[in-house]
């Protein structure tokens, strides 16, 4: 028979193993976080780490599709196209930012991209007819200003709910769907660890 004060240090010791498996589920969570299940960008994925895509199975091998017409670009000859031809487009740019303003809503993102071994971001403004984007060194608000439109916008921003995007005076803000799948998919797996059911 255990005397008081031994069972309310058996007590304290049960507790504190409850909030200890608790850090630990929260960490695992953390820890298994990637692109498919949260809504970290592709660049922050390890590699090989296990990853789940929502997309169901197409049945098609992965790549270019046989019958498809296409060209194979080269960073080369993509880098050599822009200088050539980035001045001259100057008025369609300014064309597809106006029908961009008018439109009521527009979809934002940023993607990271490498070149010569540093991460740029490529920030995104889209609709189903145009898309504008820029490039940047910075990612976050001061980036997304560079592109000069997000300032200006007056609509509805559909978005990956990242913080710099609410800090914009948009009519509305939307949440993407995509976004949001990927999130439930990380609760769907963090439930799955800890024994409780998603169902």
């Amino acid at each position: 028979m255990m005397t008081p004060e031994e069972q309310a240090y058996v007590r304290k010791l049960e507790e504190t193993i409850v909030k200890l498996e608790a850090r630990i589920a929260e960490l695992e969570r953390r820890l298994n976080m990637n692109s498919s299940n949260s809504s970290k960008p592709p660049s922050t994925d390890k590699p090989n780490q296990k990853k789940r895509s929502l997309r169901k199975p197409s049945g098609k091998k992965p790549g270019g599709q046989s019958g498809h017409k296409g060209t194979t670009l080269s960073t080369g000859f993509i880098h050599n196209a822009v200088k050539k031809y980035a001045g001259k487009l100057d008025d369609a740019i300014s064309s597809i930012k106006t029908a961009l303003y008018s439109a009521p809503v527009v979809h934002v993102d940023e993607t990271g991209v490498r070149a010569s071994g540093e991460t740029t971001w490529l920030h995104n403004v889209s609709t189903e007819m145009y898309t504008y984007q820029h490039v940047s060194e910075k990612r976050g608000q001061d980036g997304m200003r560079e592109g000069d439109f997000l300032q200006h916008y007056k609509g509805i921003v559909i978005h990956d709910c990242w913080r710099p995007y609410w800090k914009f005076q948009f009519e509305a803000h939307g949440l993407c769907c995509a976004h949001i799948l990927r999130e439930l998919q990380g609760v769907i797996e963090y439930c799955q660890t800890i024994g409780r059911p998603t169902g």
